[in-house]
């Protein structure tokens, strides 16, 4: 399903104003979304790919005692997104967030966030360097902006790397 960048803002507005109702409920709020190039943002594989991402949220913040508040799920045209509402330390939650983002090949799709009503915590915060580019070693957002390697490099990266689920 091809989508139009008004879709991809009007989802990046709902998640916000999502964001900012609910950390008005907890002191801490993982936000969960897919890195997937291009304008094909939802298919099979890329939903497979989410709903593992979601089970090893899940699964963390369950075995790390995080006091889970809630959960919702949306399925946009524009992508998915997934929010828990914890109160716990966000150092700590943010801590476990990374160990996932690292622990695989295919967490280098995942992009999740741990906010507080300060802001969105990074990996600087914690000595890390940026995330690396799918294809080369370059920091992402390098490649990102400069528009280092093509759509179809890219892409297939992506299929290859979903499916190894």
């Amino acid at each position: 399903m091809i989508i139009t960048l008004e879709e991809i803002l009007s989802v990046r507005e709902a998640r916000s104003h999502t964001q900012k109702v609910l950390l008005k409920r907890g002191n801490c709020l993982i936000s969960f979304t897919m890195n997937i190039p291009g304008n094909e943002k939802r298919s099979n594989l890329i939903d497979k790919g989410f709903e593992y991402g979601v089970e090893l949220i899940d699964r963390t913040v369950r075995d790390c005692s995080f006091k889970r508040k809630g959960k919702l799920i949306y399925h946009y045209t524009a992508g998915s997104v997934g929010f828990w509402l914890l109160d716990s330390e966000a150092l700590n939650v943010k801590e476990a967030m990374i160990s996932i983002e690292e622990a695989s090949e295919i967490a280098r799709l995942f992009d999740i966030d741990v906010i507080t009503n300060r802001g969105i915590l990074s990996r600087k915060d914690f000595g890390l360097s940026p995330r690396t580019c799918l294809i080369c070693n370059r920091e992402a957002h390098f490649c990102a902006r400069s528009q280092a390697h093509s759509y179809e490099q890219l892409s297939q990266k992506v299929k290859n790397l979903l499916e190894t689920i």
